[in-house]
């Protein structure tokens, strides 16, 4: 497929799929002057971007990279001692 279909089959301005290119962030075929892309690396590169949605508590902290006790900070270290 030509950069404009590509553009439409991903819902991207041309000129950022360009741009995406130029880069190299896309997976896409050369031919002389012309790029094509194939619909099945398209895909493939889709899916490959997608990524899960952060965790919360119930107090609406993440919970993917820190404890409770880092993200509170009425438990740091700095305030061993427990007083606010």
């Amino acid at each position: 497929m030509t950069i404009s279909e590509a553009a439409v089959f991903l819902n991207l301005k041309v000129s950022k799929l360009r741009s995406m290119i130029f880069r190299k962030e896309i997976p896409f075929l050369k031919f002389g002057r012309l790029v094509r892309f194939r619909a099945q690396d398209l895909e493939n590169w889709m899916l490959a971007q997608r990524s899960t949605p952060p965790r919360f508590n119930r107090g609406g902290h993440d919970t993917n990279n820190k404890s409770f006790f880092e993200i509170d900070t009425r438990f740091s270290k700095a305030n061993s001692k427990g007083l606010p």
